[in-house]
């Protein structure tokens, strides 16, 4: 057993109610956190378990926003995401003081019920059978109805809604290239990042919104990271939903925007950033068809929403593009190959969007 583990098993075993540690073992493929899933042992009756340790320095509202958030849905009967389970001293996580470097730094813990269901897909293996893709959808729209309700009594994720934080993309980009080369850094990945500057920021302030009805679209807590990664299976039927890390009040468009983007921007080297616009239909409709059926209070994409919604794709692909900045050049231990490769998707998504507004226009006003 490694340290990692030892550790693991200590924190959940002095902090939590659930028996023994009887077996561990970590989830890899996160960017933020570490995932272990823990096999839990009481009175003779052995349950699996989902532990996280955030490795992203937060505070202690953004920990609450996101748990809290995922209690509401329970409450309201969306049981398709996992719960954080509550310590013994009745939080829904677990606060450590570590040393890092002479500094002190506080570290949060969480143990959720484990979901059931298989992982096929991610963000880059995303071409599914038409069933997989619309019970995305649909549970989407499921999470969406169970926590339209949700006061978030002043916590908040970590992030600015996006309205707010695309005007900050063009500075922080030219800050994070002049990092890397203040650092030493010069490949073919910041090389390719500092040729397509320019684009980046002609994009984004095309997209600081000034019309008056961008007021009119409904902010409601968004996951923030709707992609078919981030779901579970079980064969072609999809079961649950799971990371919210990223979780926060934010536009109902962007999030619905960044799923489309994500489940349906081509990786293929013939159509490579291209969007299947007719999948994207069908997962549009059947998000709309989901909230019906439930009898929401929250209604389908409304009129504004599908007005802007090659401006909310646009949106998506510059959060997806600022991640992949962001990521390579505060943790530039990654392959600059990998994540050439990344920003290059994005970068042909962005002038796939730009030279085809019209057609995603007309497909969102045909909902």
């Amino acid at each position: 057993m490694n340290e990692a583990h030892a550790q693991m098993i200590e924190i959940i075993e002095e902090n939590y109610s659930l028996g023994n540690v009887v077996e561990i073992q970590e989830i890899f493929g996160g960017y933020t956190s570490r995932a272990f899933r823990a096999a839990l042992e009481k009175n003779g009756e052995r349950k699996n378990w989902f532990f996280r340790e955030y490795l992203k320095p937060k505070p202690e509202s953004e920990v609450l926003f996101e748990h809290n958030l995922l209690l509401h849905a329970r409450k309201n009967g969306f049981d398709k995401g996992a719960v954080p389970m509550a310590a013994k001293d009745g939080k829904s996580y677990v606060c450590k003081a570590q040393d890092e470097g002479g500094h002190q730094r506080q570290r949060y813990f969480a143990l959720y019920e484990f979901l059931a269901g298989d992982e096929p897909y991610d963000w880059i293996e995303n071409i599914m059978p038409q069933k997989s893709y619309l019970g995305i959808a649909g549970l989407v729209a499921e999470f969406h109805d169970a926590v339209s309700d949700f006061d978030p009594e002043g916590c908040n994720g970590s992030e600015p809604p996006i309205l707010e934080f695309i005007k900050e993309f063009p500075e922080k980009f030219l800050c994070y290239y002049e990092g890397c080369i203040n650092a030493g850094i010069k490949n073919r990945y910041t090389d390719y990042m500092h040729s397509q500057l320019d684009c980046l920021e002609e994009t984004a302030n095309r997209l600081c919104f000034a019309d008056a009805k961008a007021g009119q679209l409904p902010v409601i807590p968004v996951q923030c990271d709707v992609h078919p990664g981030n779901f579970k299976f079980a064969g072609d039927e999809c079961v649950g939903i799971f990371d919210f890390e990223a979780a926060k009040m934010d536009l109902r468009l962007f999030e619905i925007a960044l799923g489309v983007f994500n489940c349906f921007s081509s990786w293929q080297e013939n159509s490579d950033g291209a969007i299947r616009l007719s999948e994207a239909k069908e997962f549009l409709s059947a998000y709309n068809a989901k909230l019906l059926e439930l009898g929401s209070s929250l209604p389908p994409l409304t009129k504004t929403e599908k007005q802007y919604f090659p401006e909310a794709l646009q949106l998506s692909n510059m959060y997806m593009a600022q991640w992949c900045i962001r990521v390579y050049c505060t943790n530039t231990a990654g392959d600059p190959d990998e994540y050439f490769w990344y920003l290059e998707h994005m970068m042909r998504s962005i002038k796939w969007v730009e030279e085809n507004k019209a057609g995603i226009l007309a497909m969102a006003e045909q909902l």
